[in-house]
């Protein structure tokens, strides 16, 4: 019925005896200074949602150099109680590798992740997730999800000790989080 106005598509339902469809309700008449002012007012509460959604945060190599708190080697307790080993190193000024160990001889690699900074911008990835740095703070780095189902931040509780949050929403939309625990590991005596 290309071409066709409204009036010849409703007579052409009509002659065939089937009901025509319910006419457009037009829309309702906005004085024109009254729709500008709120046009405007959605604008000025938008934009700024927009601009902090898409605009990634911009960092200086000093806020990436707050991540040194990591380096070294820890132990980590997962939510479960299980145990782990993990080597966190700087590969030069622009990033820190974290490399997951089968044991306390720290030897054998079973998985890494890699921090960069790059453009003033922090990224994590690990496998096919990546995250993009919204805080580099002393003690304190969290990230948010670009490619990930989950948020997660680092948090110094002294030399010794670092708690790991992440956050993520189930399957249902109910919020989740779960902390793991790392101990700043020494060579036994």
């Amino acid at each position: 019925m290309a071409g066709r106005s409204e009036v010849d598509v409703r007579l052409a339902v009509a002659s065939r005896g089937q009901d025509p469809p319910p006419a457009p309700t037009p829309p309702a008449a906005v004085p024109f200074g009254r729709g500008l002012a709120l046009l405007a007012r959605a604008c000025l509460l938008v934009l700024p949602i927009l601009a902090t959604a898409t605009e990634p945060a911009m960092h200086d190599p000093d806020d990436f150099a707050h991540l040194r708190f990591l380096e070294g080697r820890w132990v980590g307790t997962a939510p479960d109680g299980s145990t782990f080993h993990e080597t966190y190193a700087f590969e030069g000024p622009h990033a820190l590798r974290s490399t997951r160990h089968a044991d306390a001889r720290f030897g054998e690699p079973t998985d890494t992740s890699v921090v960069r900074f790059e453009d003033g911008i922090v990224t994590s990835t690990w496998n096919v997730f990546s995250w993009r740095g919204v805080e580099l703070a002393p003690g304190r780095a969290c990230f948010e999800p670009v490619q990930a189902p989950s948020s997660f931040c680092w948090h110094r509780v002294d030399d010794d000790h670092v708690e790991v949050v992440q956050r993520w929403a189930d399957g249902e939309g109910v919020a989740q989080t779960a902390t793991v625990h790392l101990r700043r590991w020494s060579v036994p005596d």
